[in-house]
């Protein structure tokens, strides 16, 4: 009996233990399966982190600390945001980014308008340069046709401009009955043929580089001699029929009938006398 007991008892065991593996086999069945499962994940987490980095790394760090630091990032992250209005990263980067096209487009205009203003004082300065030399040759002009035509009477001369001051002073040299010239700079020392005949001269030099559609004279021979007065009329009248499209009038109480029969002269009657009116240019325009 006492075998028979320990029979049973073994086969009881038995059962027992059988039953015990099935259920070992079955736990083991559902380990492996989440083993697999977590061996998945794993390759899918390497994958991802060699996107990131490709070399493994080795952290010197704990775990607690790589928290710790990442706790206090998402800290900084969120003032940032707070700071920027909260806008997040994409935001602040699409912000950036039109920003900064609308520099580099304020960049570009002033490029160009610093280009154009350097262009612009180069080409005045071009200018400004080509009118001082244009200036220099006028008043040299001005001076060889003053010297020109005051030698029609035997004289000589010359213009002497202080373009700075805005200045302009008569030099001339009397003809002698000699050879030798004295010269004058106060005209008012001239008589006063000498002077009218050298301020035609003047007045001649100077139509020469102004363009002026009326020139006009007004009894300026009333102090010169015969002679002096018939060289002034030839120079005036010559340059008159050069200059076609300029009007040249001449007022003169002197006799005018030596001059060319092609110059149109208007006669006024003399000043009022015995009740008479005196006769007016307006006489001629009515």
């Amino acid at each position: 009996e006492a075998v028979k007991k320990n029979l049973g008892i073994l086969v009881s065991s038995s059962y027992q233990m059988d039953r015990q593996l099935i259920v070992d086999e079955r736990n083991i069945t559902v380990v492996k399966a989440k083993i697999v499962e977590q061996e998945v994940e794993v390759r899918q987490s390497i994958n991802i982190a060699t996107n990131v980095c490709p070399t493994r790394l080795h952290p010197t760090t704990s775990t607690d600390d790589i928290k710790n630091k990442r706790k206090a990032l998402n800290t900084t992250r969120t003032h940032e945001q707070q700071r920027f209005g909260g806008r997040n990263l994409a935001e602040i980067e699409r912000a950036y980014t039109d920003f900064l096209r609308l520099y580099t487009h304020s960049r570009n205009a002033i490029d160009s308008a610093v280009h154009d203003l350097t262009t612009f004082k180069d080409s005045l300065t071009t200018r400004y340069n080509k009118w001082k030399d244009l200036r220099e040759y006028y008043v040299n002009r001005t001076s060889e046709w003053f010297n020109k035509y005051l030698s029609q009477r035997g004289h000589s001369g010359r213009l002497e401009f202080d373009l700075d001051a805005d200045e302009l002073e008569t030099v001339v040299s009397l003809a002698s009955s000699g050879s030798n010239k004295s010269e004058v700079r106060d005209t008012k020392s001239l008589s006063g043929g000498e002077r009218s005949f050298a301020t035609t001269a003047l007045l001649l030099s100077l139509w020469r580089v102004v363009e002026s559609p009326f020139r006009c004279l007004d009894e300026f021979d009333v102090f010169m001699d015969a002679v002096t007065r018939k060289i002034s009329f030839s120079v005036l009248i010559h340059e008159a029929l050069k200059n076609k499209t300029r009007q040249l009038i001449i007022i003169t109480p002197h006799n005018v009938s030596m001059l060319r029969g092609d110059v149109h002269v208007v006669r006024l009657r003399p000043p009022a006398r015995d009740g008479m009116q005196q006769q007016t240019l307006d006489d001629f325009s009515a």
